[in-house]
């Protein structure tokens, strides 16, 4: 629901719909925050303690698959509407989780590859 909410604020499909999309985005940081915390309890609770750098490579492992397909689907929707890359910092950016970095050098509109 939480990701409902934020699509459909940013749809602009629905008029005033705006405010769903940071319920939304509450509602699943909330709900991440409870299930790495959940998780990291449960490590400690089996093992006896936490192994941090376990924790990030699955972590890892999660996130990046599905990060690299949205990159290589933006880039695809951007080639498709003709628009062409000046550079690669903003894909490198999306890339190493530092976008909110590149997007302060000057991109105006960060596209399919922001937020």
């Amino acid at each position: 629901m939480a990701v409902i909410f934020v699509l459909i604020a940013h749809s602009e499909l629905i008029p005033h719909t705006g405010l769903g999309g940071p319920v939304g985005v509450s509602v699943f940081f909330t709900l991440s925050g409870f299930l790495i915390t959940t998780l990291l309890l449960e490590e400690r609770q089996v093992y006896g303690s936490i192994k941090v750098g376990g924790f990030y490579k699955r972590r890892f492992l999660r996130l990046v698959p599905a990060m690299v397909t949205c990159v290589v689907l933006g880039l695809v929707t951007l080639l498709i509407h003709g628009y062409g890359f000046a550079d690669w910092k903003l894909e490198l950016g999306t890339l190493t989780y530092t976008a909110n970095w590149v997007s302060m050098g000057g991109f105006p509109n960060l596209g399919p590859l922001g937020h």
